[in-house]
């Protein structure tokens, strides 16, 4: 039985179209929970879909992704591990914002004497 994280990827690849007939109905097969797969559906579902979407490397550091962010790492087509992920935010909204540094100005200290 997956997990729900794996239900949510297998849920994603089927609705999307990113499987090919053969696999969308073992997919299909393994979120219904019955039939129960047959050794070589079991295989084929491991390393055609249980080793491709379940584990997916960081494209900077190769590090695993955490298994939920999966589904949006396909989807936007950038898979970033929790550690590069906000130096990426960062950069990205530097690059998208007008980030103004804010100034306090504080009145109530006294001039300096000069």
């Amino acid at each position: 039985m997956p997990t729900a994280a794996e239900r949510a990827i297998l849920e994603y690849v089927v609705e999307t179209g990113y499987l090919v007939v053969r696999l969308k109905k073992l997919a299909k097969q393994v979120l219904a929970g019955s039939p129960p797969l047959s050794s070589q559906e079991e295989t084929s579902f491991r390393q055609e879909i249980a080793e491709k979407w379940f584990h997916l490397g960081c494209d900077q550091c190769t590090s695993p992704v955490p298994i939920e962010d999966i589904p949006v790492a396909i989807e936007s087509g950038v898979a970033l591990c929790p550690r590069c992920r906000p130096l990426e935010v960062d950069v990205g909204l530097a690059d998208s914002c007008a980030i103004v540094p804010r100034i306090r100005i504080d009145n109530t200290k006294p001039a300096p004497d000069r």
